[in-house]
């Protein structure tokens, strides 16, 4: 998945720095994603930060799946024999090996 700005710099800057010896490492640095996005976006509206932060930790979780646990997902992935494709296919799938598992 591309990880759009300011998305991406922001979790880039912020896993840079995250303390692995700490048991709330995972917190400390989803917490910073989002206070570092709702401060650079200068987001003061309920609805604006829903949105954006709702965003902000899909592609988190994205990033952590790949860059810490070297699981590659695959988003909106279709499977024809399933009659699974546009808006029925898998939202996301974790792949190995190029099947689906």
């Amino acid at each position: 998945m591309n990880i759009p700005e300011p998305f991406k710099s922001i979790i880039e800057d912020n896993f840079k720095k995250v303390d692995y010896s700490s048991d709330t490492w995972t917190k400390d640095f989803i917490d910073s994603c989002f206070s570092d996005l709702i401060t650079q976006l200068n987001l003061t509206d309920y609805q604006a930060r829903a949105s954006k932060t709702g965003k902000m930790f899909e592609y988190i979780f994205w990033f952590l799946m790949k860059e810490k646990f070297s699981i590659e997902l695959e988003a909106d992935y279709s499977i024809p024999k399933a009659c699974m494709e546009g808006g029925g296919a898998l939202d996301f799938g974790i792949i190995r090996n190029d099947k689906i598992l």
